[in-house]
């Protein structure tokens, strides 16, 4: 932090003000130019005051006293929030700071560097600005490439703040500790809420009989996933990225050009239509918290399908062990013999379940043959432009890629698979085989165009 000057911070401050100032001005100066334009004088006087009053709300003395004596002890700070836990908890914030390092695979808000931390608030809203004033960024001459927020120099109590919030030294100072002060909170003696969860964690292999446990209560880390959401944006939208997704829509593959796809993510709204309630990073991300996929890990994992080179197709008997599970499901509706809503809707989810398989194991022989090695295999051509698709990258495959491009290939899987469910059902039930004809030939195959056309909307890339 060295090289800071206290010319360098009062320019800043100021700057910030003028900001505040003229988006407050902005309205208020177009209902001054209506009423003088309609020879308004009551209108015009109340403009003008309004204007003359807001000048003065946002003077630097003014606007520093009541931030200090007023804002700092409306506001909560810190990186970790209660009320993201519950929006009703009155339970205290904790300001996260720590240069131990997290274990290797392991991610935290330790990960990020204590410069690159934001600050959450939350409070009254009307105290809000104080949050986006204590993180102004001060150009540091020592690294041009970061920058330094104030309220790391206001912890630090830098030299540099000397006389900075008041020409007053004295009041200066005072309004530095109120700063500092609502950035520490109650660190000695946070309080929780009933409303705040709770760990109870063993010290000891016989915990339960000394009552031998630390008291554990997590906190939502606003600060970590709101830089978590920054940069999953900055990867999916960044300028890169967005001409690789419109490139897919390319007539040849050399036009084509990489990009980076994010799957199964979910959000959580927190503060439901007053995210600014739980904290101001919250409101900032419109109340979404990302989630990602967490699930069970699968002990056994099926084995992967091996294509015999000299079969023509992979819709045969061995793909009905790969199935399984959801034409297992499927038989159970055809041996129910009823079309009742609830079968109607098992047939459903169990139709569902064989096409999830079914994109499943076409995404993983994506990932378990070598580029190009449809080449070697008698697969029919439909199924070699959907299970190869990178061949197409190849140097000599111009007329495979052009082929590919064309997307007729797509309606022919669509009509393979329909043809092979009807024959699994005929081989299952032989008593019932004439009732797996036209009718149902045309409902699996209507189910499997509009399952890729969904596939294609999410760009899952097994249809691309």
């Amino acid at each position: 932090m060295n090289g800071i000057d206290s010319h360098q911070i009062k320019e800043v401050i100021n700057n910030f003000l003028q900001a505040q100032l003229s988006k407050k001005l902005e309205p208020e100066q177009k209902r001054l130019a209506k009423a003088q334009a309609e020879n308004n004088p009551s209108a015009t006087h109340t403009a003008r005051q309004k204007i003359s009053d807001l000048k003065q709300q946002f003077s630097k003395q003014q606007w520093l006293e009541k931030a200090a004596n007023s804002f700092a002890e409306q506001l909560k700070f810190g990186t970790h929030i209660s009320k993201g836990i519950h929006p009703d908890s009155k339970g205290d914030n904790v300001n996260f700071q720590t240069t131990r390092q997290l274990p290797e695979g392991l991610v935290g808000s330790q990960s990020l560097p204590l410069s690159s931390m934001p600050l959450d608030a939350n409070g009254n809203s009307a105290a809000l600005p104080l949050a986006a004033f204590l993180n102004l960024p001060i150009n540091n001459p020592e690294d041009p490439q970061t920058d330094i927020k104030l309220r790391d120099l206001i912890m630090a109590e830098h030299s540099a703040l000397e006389a900075v919030f008041s020409d007053n030294p004295e009041l200066s100072k005072h309004y530095l500790q109120q700063f500092k002060q609502a950035l520490m909170g109650n660190s000695d003696l946070p309080r929780s809420d009933g409303r705040n969860k709770q760990l109870l964690w063993p010290c000891s292999e016989d915990a339960m009989i000394p009552d031998n446990y630390k008291n554990l209560i997590p906190l939502h880390p606003s600060a970590l996933l709101s830089v978590f959401r920054r940069k999953l944006n900055q990867l999916r939208y960044s300028p890169e990225n967005t001409a690789g997704r419109k490139s897919r829509f390319s007539q040849t593959a050399k036009e084509r050009q990489p990009y980076i796809s994010i799957n199964e993510i979910a959000y959580k709204n927190l503060g439901g239509t007053q995210p600014q309630n739980v904290s101001q990073l919250t409101s900032r991300d419109a109340g979404r918290n990302l989630l990602l996929l967490s699930v069970p890990p699968q002990i056994q994992e099926k084995r992967a399908l091996r294509i015999n080179k000299r079969s023509t197709s992979i819709f045969d008997k061995r793909l009905r062990a790969y199935l399984k599970s959801g034409l297992s499901e499927l038989y159970q509706v055809v041996e129910a013999q009823k079309t009742t809503a609830p079968i109607r809707d098992q047939r459903r989810r169990a139709l569902d379940k064989i096409l999830f398989e079914l994109f499943t194991l076409a995404k993983a022989i994506h990932g378990q043959y070598d580029l190009g090695w449809s080449k070697d295999y008698n697969l029919n051509s439909a199924e070699q432009y959907w299970l190869d698709p990178k061949r197409a990258e190849l140097e000599g495959e111009e007329n495979f890629a052009e082929q590919r491009e064309k997307t007729d290939w797509i309606e022919d899987i669509a009509r393979r698979f329909s043809q092979w469910l009807n024959r699994s059902l005929q081989d299952q039930f032989p008593d019932l085989k004439d009732q797996f004809a036209d009718q149902e030939f045309d409902e699996w195959h209507k189910t499997i165009r509009n399952t890729i056309k969904a596939s294609q909307r999410r760009e899952e890339g097994i249809f691309l």
